[in-house]
């Protein structure tokens, strides 16, 4: 399948993996072209507003969820990554699984390697009591790409992995 889709595989078996004490919550993210308005949105999605029980029933009802997702243009990975982090838990691990390197609303809306490391600053910012974010890159196609997803795992004390 394409990396949208292998993101979607993995994240399935990341919640496989849960224990029912475990809580859990999924952020999707991606910006749209909106002709009406002539400009850019971002659209963030939530599973649930807040993390809920890795129960069965939650486990199915994302993976439902997350089967009827599609691509989205843009990828604010800073803005959503701190979307993630804003939600309550005391005790919370992020996984970040992306397949695209992050090149809109922050810095210069490119994906240059100036505008990838604005985005990691925003992403270390944000992580006001250091959670550890795991980074699950999809097929990362250039260095700069795996070089981002290495650094923000590295800067959390998370792991990094690339999905092929």
């Amino acid at each position: 399948g394409n990396r949208f889709d292998r993101a979607k595989v993995a994240l399935v078996q990341s919640l496989a993996s849960l224990q029912k004490d475990d809580r859990f919550s999924i952020v999707t993210y991606g910006q749209d072209y909106m002709p009406k308005t002539r400009s850019y949105q971002t659209m963030y999605r939530f599973f649930s507003g807040s993390p809920v029980p890795a129960s069965e029933v939650n486990r199915k009802a994302a993976k439902a969820w997350l089967n009827n997702l599609e691509p989205d243009g843009g990828t604010p990975t800073g803005p959503a990554v701190q979307k993630g982090l804003s939600l309550s838990n005391d005790d919370k691990v992020i996984i970040l699984i992306t397949d695209g390197a992050p090149n809109v609303e922050i810095g210069d809306w490119s994906e240059s390697a100036a505008n990838i490391e604005a985005h990691r600053h925003y992403i270390n910012a944000s992580n006001r009591k250091r959670e550890k974010i795991h980074v699950f890159l999809i097929s990362p196609w250039e260095a700069k790409f795996k070089k981002f997803g290495l650094d923000v795992a590295g800067d959390s004390g998370g792991n990094y992995a690339e999905v092929r």
